[in-house]
């Protein structure tokens, strides 16, 4: 272990998903293995830190000439409905249908029982009400 990383240790510091990455990236710039680079990590960051599997991911990217390190965008289809919105129109009218506010809002009604149901409401007696 290098002494340079023990002094760390005093110091309570936490490191992103990203610089863990370039800590890994330079340790391929420095002929380490990931197997001696994850020992590393853990031993001065705490144990589970780094899997050794992703750690040798991450040697095989930088090997292989990707310099990004930071988390590639999220797939998926984006979410586009404002719970905020949906809740001004339950906030206005209690008795509003939830097929109502999801033909308004162009999205499903499905949708917005899901945002509803999250955000602690419930049709009871056909009127929105919260679960406290």
């Amino acid at each position: 272990m290098d002494i340079a990383f023990n002094s760390y240790r005093r110091v309570n510091l936490e490191f992103t998903n990203a610089e863990i990455r370039a800590i890994l990236k330079f340790s391929v710039v420095k002929g380490k293995s990931a197997r001696e680079t994850f020992r590393e990590i853990n031993s001065v960051l705490g144990d589970g830190t780094l899997s050794l599997l992703t750690a040798e991911e991450w040697f095989r990217r930088s090997r292989a000439g990707e310099n990004d390190t930071m988390d590639k965008p999220a797939g998926g289809r984006p979410v586009t409905t404002n719970t905020d919105q949906i809740m001004e129109y339950i906030e206005l009218d209690r008795h509003m249908a939830s097929r109502d506010i999801a033909q308004e809002m162009g999205v499903s009604h499905q949708t917005i029982l899901n945002h509803l149901q999250k955000a602690g409401y419930k049709k009871k007696f056909d009127v929105w009400v919260p679960l406290i």
